[in-house]
């Protein structure tokens, strides 16, 4: 299990970036816009998710938090989780 960690988003240019992540059951490809060190966007482009548990309530949260490193959806954990990790991959370039 993959740690969800905190992202300087300082060290972030201006961008969009792509990331993925995926999991046994879930996984997911979007974009992060970044704009003056803030993320101010995220696209999920494909989602492979079980209907209702997709979780992309994570986008606003994660924007709100200016982190990937947020509370997970209830009920909605491993979308969440591949959100989550999919922003960090994008913003961290891995």
């Amino acid at each position: 299990s993959t740690p969800v960690e905190h992202v300087d988003l300082t060290q972030v240019a201006d961008g969009v970036y792509s990331g993925e992540f995926g999991d046994f059951l879930v996984d997911v490809k979007l974009k992060v816009t970044v704009k003056d060190h803030q993320i101010t966007g995220i696209e999920i482009t494909e989602q492979r998710a079980s209907s209702g548990y997709e979780a992309t309530e994570t986008v606003a949260r994660i924007i709100e938090a200016q982190s990937p490193r947020i509370d997970a959806v209830t009920g909605a954990t491993g979308s969440s989780r591949c959100i989550m990790l999919a922003v960090q991959n994008a913003l961290t370039g891995q």
